[in-house]
Formats: C-alpha cells, structure tokens, sequence
C-alpha cells in the first residue's frame, strides 16, 4: 500500500494449470477503495 494507493497481483490456475495472472490498482476515495485500473495477461 502506497498512501492513498494499493497495488494487488494473482493468478489464475484451473486444472492445475495457469490461466491467467492480473494486477489490480486501487485509489481510496472517499475513504473508500475502488480500483481504478486492471491488467490481465494471458
């Protein structure tokens, strides 16, 4: 967690295998957390 800003990462598996893996970005707002950005990777 950086201030007001979070960072979350995973991956997916199914089967045993890897599906997928993402990043997530989040922004507290309001005294809230609401991701502002994604990125998935095949």
């Amino acid at each position: 967690m950086y201030g007001d800003a979070a960072i979350t990462r995973g991956t997916l598996y199914a089967g045993g295998e890897r599906v997928q893996s993402f990043l997530r970005v989040y922004a507290r707002r309001e005294g809230g957390w609401q991701a502002v950005s994604v990125q998935v990777v095949p």
